[in-house]
């Protein structure tokens, strides 16, 4: 990798960076959660692994994929303390929380067995296969959510800017990825770049409607 892809990936690690920690202050803040509980516990469980177990010989990669471990952890507190208020079918409120625990140890082994029978070593597959579950689950909590209970701008246009960026760079460090010569890159790409746009122009609209501000 180049020395100016390095700083593009750490600027992008910086953007997500963001995005968890604004998503952190609104959900303190409004006493909910401001990213999809389905995708969360994918990346917490990513995290997990890639942070103590399959760690990056990268020095960098490794620290700040730690980096990312400890807003994750607080991003589930916020969803296990305030999920089951925000979910409009009593029985979904009752199971919410073991649903959230079982996501995420679910998302354990499955990353687990993905890593080593997929020659995953450094997750860069399954980076991009959760990438789409956040993008179209976070699509679906805008439309779900249409004044915007939760839910920051910052949030969605660091996360927006933070997934182009990333496919930029895998895109561009490792264009071969993918079977057959088709690029598994662009394939993800042209799910979760669409999503995260019409993510962005609903979040807008809202914002606009209700009056409400653009953090």
């Amino acid at each position: 990798m180049t020395p100016f892809l390095i700083v593009v990936t750490v600027l992008n690690y910086l953007l997500w960076t963001a995005c968890y920690v604004a998503a952190i202050v609104k959900g303190f803040r409004s006493r909910s959660y401001a990213l999809p509980m389905s995708a969360v516990a994918l990346s917490f469980a990513w995290e997990t692994l890639f942070s103590f177990h399959f760690p990056y010989t990268q020095w960098y990669i490794h620290y700040l994929n730690l980096l990312w471990f400890f807003p994750d952890a607080l991003i589930m507190y916020l969803i296990l303390r305030h999920g089951p208020a925000e979910q409009p079918i009593p029985a979904l409120k009752e199971l919410f929380r073991p649903l959230t625990v079982f996501s995420y140890l679910a998302g354990l082994v499955i990353l687990y067995r993905f890593t080593l029978d997929m020659g995953d070593p450094t997750g860069t597959l399954s980076a991009l296969l959760i990438n789409i579950v956040y993008s179209v689950a976070y699509f679906l909590m805008v439309v779900a959510r249409p004044a915007a209970k939760g839910l920051s701008f910052t949030v969605t246009w660091t996360k927006a800017l933070g997934t182009l960026g990333t496919l930029w760079v895998l895109h561009a460090a490792y264009p071969t990825i993918g079977d057959h010569g088709f690029r598994f890159v662009e394939a993800t790409a042209v799910v979760s770049v669409p999503f995260d746009a019409l993510a962005i122009i609903l979040h807008a609209r809202a914002i606009r409607r209700h009056r409400l501000g653009w953090a």
